[in-house]
């Protein structure tokens, strides 16, 4: 109630009560009991204008790739009777985001800010979309957003402030294989040994047609006189091929050098490439990184997953990752060597290589475990670790 004993409109209706008191002038005793009136009743509006106003984001879809587009909608819903002739409805969106949609926007320190000015009746919905590009990985809140409005005269303003709750989660973008020379040097075109599986000789699932180089005790002879063809055992695998990614967040080993996140950014992308790739040939994969796990004091460690659930648990780890290592890679390498489940290959993604690195490559080598190297800030990095 102060602000409006304090409005200049209401200190002018006071003035013309108060002149028309002592002049007993009826035109100014109307007048400023109009004025008074009014100056009561838009303060009123403007005080019950916000009520009952809902504002909801939605966003689709709300998991992407990097560069990819993604679609967010505003609805706003007047859910009682008394319409607001104007209303101000801003949207944050982060400053990682690009925004494409209308209203007046500008930057803020993290965010940017789009501001749209409507009008909306009583029960009366409204709706409008925005596109986002989305260019780095991460996890992006929209909002809070706020409402203004006042009443019809601009008197009196109120704002609130509206919580978004809608998210998008970026997913780092797999690398082709023919960039930076992967189709040479990517894991999965030499990580097949020359005996992947172990077949067990007593739980055959089937047959398939036979194949030079199959010896005679694979020749399934039942089925052979049943199909009129030759026929060979199909035997069920005591062992699948996987893959365990470590990932190194680190760009340099001395601490007070200038971080390389380029680099890094591009180790995440190629970790994110061989899940990729170990997803589709239905191999099991596990990611470990010489980081903090997001959203906790724990280091990012995740064994042995397969198919789709497990290819979105490691994406949405990648996603959010941060960019700065807590353990020395090499200590990582050493900590879990012993941890490597039998007939896995290890990759090693990274963006810098060090003589500490390449002494438990080679120490891994000797233990019988295949490891693939994938250093993404050299074109030709296996002569090198051999070396």
């Amino acid at each position: 109630m102060s602000e409006v004993r304090a409005h200049p409109w209401f200190l002018s209706a006071l003035f013309a009560l108060a002149a028309g008191a002592l002049t007993r002038s009826g035109f100014l005793l109307t007048l400023g009991l109009g004025l008074a009136l009014g100056v009561l009743a838009a303060w009123l509006w403007s005080r019950y204008c916000l009520r009952d106003v809902s504002y909801t984001v939605t966003i689709l879809p709300h998991r992407v790739y990097a560069g990819e587009r993604a679609e967010v909608e505003v609805a706003v819903v007047n859910h009682k009777l008394l319409p607001l002739p104007w209303l101000v409805v801003e949207d944050q969106f982060d400053r990682a985001l690009t925004v494409h949609g209308e209203g007046r926007r500008f930057a803020g320190k993290d965010h940017w800010h789009v501001q749209r000015l409507v009008s909306i009746g009583g029960r009366e919905r409204l709706r409008w979309r925005y596109v986002l590009e989305c260019p780095l990985r991460g996890s992006y809140e929209l909002g809070p957003g706020s409402l203004s409005s006042g009443d019809p005269f601009g008197f009196f303003e109120s704002r609130r402030e509206v919580a978004g709750g809608a998210r998008v989660l970026v997913y780092p973008k797999p690398l082709p294989l023919e960039e930076l020379h992967l189709a040479r040097r990517f894991p999965f075109d030499a990580l097949r040994p020359a005996r992947a599986l172990l077949d067990d000789p007593l739980n055959v699932v089937g047959a398939r047609p036979y194949s030079e180089g199959d010896t005679r005790r694979q020749v399934h002879w039942r089925a052979s006189a049943r199909s009129l063809e030759l026929q060979s055992k199909v035997w069920t695998p005591t062992q699948e091929p996987a893959v365990l990614i470590f990932l190194n967040l680190a760009s340099s080993d001395v601490r007070w050098e200038e971080r390389d996140n380029a680099g890094v950014e591009l180790a995440i992308r190629a970790a994110a490439t061989v899940a990729h790739q170990a997803c589709a040939a239905g191999w099991a994969f596990g990611l470990y990184a010489n980081g903090l796990r997001p959203g906790t004091r724990y280091r990012t460690r995740m064994g042995l997953m397969r198919g789709e659930d497990g290819l979105l648990r490691v994406m949405e780890t990648l996603a959010v990752l941060p960019t700065f290592a807590t353990v020395q890679f090499a200590d990582l390498l050493r900590l879990e060597r012993s941890r490597v489940p039998h007939g896995a290959t290890v990759a090693v993604v990274t963006a810098m290589l060090s003589r500490p690195i390449l002494d438990q490559i080679a120490i891994y080598r000797r233990c019988g475990i295949d490891v693939e190297l994938l250093d993404v800030s050299a074109p030709y990095v296996e002569e090198v670790a051999v070396s």
